[in-house]
């Protein structure tokens, strides 16, 4: 037998990439410690074989099996116990919790859709595809739900209140865009560094027992805290220059603080990190 391409080892079975056929059909199969195999077949998520090296794996209870290829924008779900297909997401920046339970992702903006801002969302794998969805009439057939509209709002806070995909305001200056990764603090804690209307905040969203039980905190990031105001362009907002490359807790518990870094390269910097309490 030919060697996978590329395969993974969960606490119940192995999951393995086995060919890429030119009509772009990934064909996988998932090897169980009880003996069992399945095996199934995935159209897009690879588009030829020189790509397996960035296939990633990833599994939640052992009944759902995630397949992306990193940076394409796609996740594909299926049911490893069957081979079933149960969703599909096009988003952008994917981040699962450590318990790989949570999916933390932003809205897929396309090159068609310059003015669209950012929407960050979490997906729940113990979920069908419909309670993953704010708008269920939001489809591309019949039978097929959006890969689009995908996810819970968590922020911005209005999107979450009004059960909304819309990612474009009136004002222009009020589209929010990340300035950091997606990042998972614990199962339950997400943080990501937001920009908007001239402003930068870290929020905080804390999950309860599923994506319906939602807090939210923000605190503002004072560019003077960190940035050499001197060498900023004078008609250009500071706090557009800022740029999080990692987020991490400092205290946990009820009033955390979290520690931002910045980049340690950048001479338009004063500082490399910065606690914030909440």
């Amino acid at each position: 037998m030919a060697q996978p391409l590329a395969q993974k080892q969960f606490d119940q079975y192995v999951i393995s990439l086995q060919s890429v056929d030119a009509a772009q059909y990934s064909h996988f199969r998932v090897q169980w410690n009880s003996g069992q195999t399945v095996d199934f077949s995935v159209f897009g998520v690879l588009g030829d074989v020189s790509s397996a090296a960035r296939l990633t794996f990833e599994s939640y209870n052992a009944t759902r099996l995630c397949l992306s290829e990193i940076g394409s924008g796609a996740l594909f779900i299926v049911d490893p116990r069957s081979g079933q297909a149960i969703d599909t997401l096009t988003v952008s920046g994917i981040e699962f919790s450590p318990d790989s339970r949570f999916i933390a992702m932003t809205n897929y903006v396309g090159r068609s859709n310059p003015d669209d801002g950012n929407l960050y969302l979490v997906y729940d794998l113990t979920l069908s595809p419909e309670q993953n969805r704010m708008n269920t009439n939001l489809r591309t057939s019949v039978n097929v739900l959006s890969a689009f509209n995908v996810g819970w709002a968590v922020f911005p806070n209005e999107n979450r209140s009004a059960h909304s995909y819309a990612a474009s305001p009136q004002e222009v200056a009020a589209i929010h865009s990340p300035q950091s990764e997606l990042y998972w603090l614990d199962s339950r804690t997400l943080a990501f560094a937001d920009y908007a209307s001239g402003t930068s905040k870290l929020v905080l969203i804390r999950l309860g027992d599923g994506v319906h039980q939602i807090q939210e905190a923000e605190q503002v990031i004072d560019p003077a805290a960190v940035l050499d105001v001197e060498k900023l362009d004078a008609d250009v907002p500071p706090a557009s220059y800022l740029s999080v490359t990692k987020i991490e807790f400092v205290k946990p518990g009820d009033h955390p603080t979290v520690r931002l870094s910045f980049p340690g390269d950048n001479p338009k910097y004063r500082a490399w990190w910065l606690d914030l309490a909440f």
